[in-house]
């Protein structure tokens, strides 16, 4: 562990971290597959410093630019059994934010991304997210947004052609988040799917349902009457989706229930918009063009 570190830090003389010599080192990791995959799912046998270690060091070897990465290559046939085996693991106490951290780094490559990419992986993780203890919880949104944002284009290209394959799903996911007794859930949840709705370009077809269902324009209409503030922004951000969308995009029952309550929602953007002078003008105008 000590000589891993020193090398990981750059202070090993007969070993520095080149990327040569990390990409040495993944590679050799990668062909123990199996001893990765006990030392990531077994995270909870270690002290709490020599666990940062571990997760730092597979960190930074997941992170050397190569395509393959060596280690994430090694890792891929046996991804899926690692993550279940974390998942299982995710609500021991006190562990969530460690094995969270492995769930993102492994999220973030495209070798890897594939295993994450299934509706009942995202119904379990949303069972975390409803987890009464915060640090689970907040933890488990954590891990939810580094699955479905990325930098790294190839990643983001592939996660963007599962939420198309399987936008009903999804979307009923997301409505499981909007639970009204579960703040957290529903505000960061709320969150999430509205970046994920403005990506129009690369979230077309999961864009298109959201705005054909009038299920989810009541949700949006319903939500701007939340007894939360921060709720009832995050509604107004979803509310404009629809609006700045064009009525032939639209489902005809939520054109429909759109112009049946126009004035409603004027009334209400006068109000809850009258110290956001800019962002009031913007939203009665699109009202007024429907």
């Amino acid at each position: 562990m000590e000589r891993m570190i020193e090398i990981m830090n750059g202070t090993n003389k007969k070993c520095p971290n080149s990327k040569e010599n990390l990409l040495t080192i993944g590679e050799e990791f990668g062909k123990n597959a199996d001893a990765v995959h006990k030392i990531l799912t077994n995270l909870e046998v270690f002290s709490s410093e020599d666990r940062k270690h571990v997760i730092d060091i597979f960190k930074d070897l997941l992170a050397v630019d190569a395509d393959p990465n060596p280690l994430a290559k090694g890792m891929s046939e046996g991804a899926e059994n690692t993550i279940k085996v974390i998942f299982d693991k995710f609500e021991l106490t006190g562990m969530s934010t460690s094995f969270g951290n492995v769930l993102k780094m492994m999220s973030n490559r495209h070798e890897l991304v594939g295993s994450f990419l299934n509706v009942k992986l995202f119904q379990i993780l949303t069972n975390f997210v409803m987890n009464a203890m915060f640090d689970i919880s907040s933890e488990a949104i954590s891990v939810f947004e580094e699955i479905l944002f990325s930098d790294n284009v190839k990643v983001k290209e592939v996660v963007s052609e599962f939420l198309n394959d399987n936008h009903q799903e999804m979307m009923e996911i997301f409505m499981n988040l909007f639970d009204e007794e579960k703040y957290l859930a529903k505000r960061e949840g709320m969150k999430i799917l509205h970046e994920l709705l403005l990506d129009k370009d690369y979230n077309k077809k999961f864009t298109e349902n959201w705005l054909q269902e009038k299920e989810y324009l009541k949700f949006t209409m319903t939500s701007l009457t939340d007894d939360s503030t921060p709720i009832q922004m995050e509604a107004f951000h979803l509310m404009l989706v629809f609006l700045k969308a064009s009525p032939e995009k639209r489902g005809q029952k939520v054109n429909e229930t759109l112009k049946k309550n126009k004035d409603q929602l004027m009334s209400f953007f006068e109000e809850f918009l009258k110290d956001k002078p800019d962002e009031q003008e913007k939203a009665i105008n699109l009202l007024k063009e429907l």
